[in-house]
């Protein structure tokens, strides 16, 4: 609430303190919040490496935002080295639990053959799979 303001007066300092304290205390969406700080230089230097280390320990503890935006940093090589197949890894794993935006993904890989092998029936099946998603809301 501090860093957007929300409620409060903005304070970038004070944000950041208390998702620091709750991310080092294992809190996975503090953690993910924290690197998307560091992915985005919101409120702190922007530094790919240290966004890639608390979206990672984020997604460890399963933490579906964290997941895709893991997949996003190995597909485009953004703190950690460029890895197409982890990115997949990624993006299935949130995509098998819902995230529409790596079901997007990985509709998008399967038809490609990008981090997994080419298939164009599963990739049909993610496509139909995003419809019957956004028809729902």
């Amino acid at each position: 609430m501090y860093i957007g303001g929300i409620g409060v007066e903005q304070d970038n300092t004070k944000g950041y303190k208390y998702i620091k304290t709750a991310a080092d205390q294992s809190d996975p969406k503090a953690q993910y919040t924290l690197g998307a700080l560091y992915y985005l230089g919101a409120g702190v230097t922007k530094d790919l490496n240290k966004a890639f280390y608390w979206l990672n320990l984020a997604s460890e503890q399963g933490y579906l935002d964290a997941k895709y935006n893991l997949g996003v940093m190995y597909e485009f090589g953004e703190g950690v080295e460029q890895s197409y197949k982890m990115a997949y890894e990624n993006y299935i794993y949130a995509a098998r639990q819902g995230n529409l935006e790596s079901q997007i993904k990985v509709a998008e890989m399967y038809k490609t053959g990008s981090g997994t092998d080419q298939d164009l029936e599963k990739s049909s099946y993610w496509l139909k799979k995003i419809e019957a998603s956004k028809a729902k809301q």
